[in-house]
């Protein structure tokens, strides 16, 4: 299925499925964080001008990083009744309003392909904005967490954690810690949290003191 949408300012747009493959290199070249995580990308979406086979933009949906946190929305919602809106990206060439023109598009598609599919969550990263794209698309504000962020000052990479919760045992403390290897080739995945590391695509980790003694002695032996 594909969604026209005639507009007087941004011309003609096409939005329809794209392959994960194309959805993945798009975001992680374009989109801030260049990052991508196996639980993305269950359906993609592309945005394209008319007669034009260049993707001008990607929305990505797949599982929620916390796979029972659907519960804190509604008791009647099952696992496969939502995903998230794991990561979007929109050309500044089509200009304004082009996000929402294409979220709304999304949702068409979402709604005839998959009927079971009764809601979508996201997040904003207060960081860079309020969420007016969300606003716009008429998402429900369900309040905001407090969120610490790491940077390894070597590689430059960041790392998001929400009120201090272990990303392993998921103990929340006062004080955190970042475990984290040089290179993703490192890891042997040899014990659980190397697996999951290698799952979630990513050198970091943000633990408790207890996890983070544990990985640091079994990488030492």
């Amino acid at each position: 299925m594909e969604v026209t949408r005639c507009t007087k300012n941004l011309g003609t747009l096409i939005i329809r499925s794209v392959e994960k493959k194309l959805a993945k290199s798009i975001i992680i070249e374009n989109h801030y964080s260049h990052k991508w995580n196996d639980s993305f990308g269950i359906m993609n979406f592309g945005i394209f001008r008319e007669s034009s086979d260049k993707c001008l933009g990607v929305a990505v949906f797949g599982r929620m990083m916390n796979s029972h946190s659907f519960k804190s929305i509604s008791d009647d919602l099952e696992k496969n009744e939502i995903v998230e809106l794991n990561r979007l990206w929109v050309d500044d060439c089509l200009g304004h309003n082009a996000e929402s023109l294409f979220i709304g598009a999304c949702f068409k598609i979402l709604r005839s392909e998959y009927p079971e599919i009764k809601t979508v969550q996201s997040f904003a990263d207060g960081r860079l904005g309020v969420g007016t794209i969300y606003k716009a698309t008429n998402f429900k504000y369900f309040g905001v967490h407090k969120t610490s962020f790491y940077e390894n000052t070597v590689t430059g990479e960041v790392t998001h954690n929400a009120q201090n919760r272990c990303e392993w045992c998921g103990k929340t403390e006062t004080d955190v810690l970042v475990h984290q290897v040089c290179s993703l080739k490192e890891l042997k995945c040899e014990n659980e949290w190397e697996q999951f590391m290698k799952q979630i695509n990513r050198k970091t980790l943000v633990v408790c003191n207890d996890c983070y003694r544990k990985m640091s002695n079994v990488n030492c032996e």
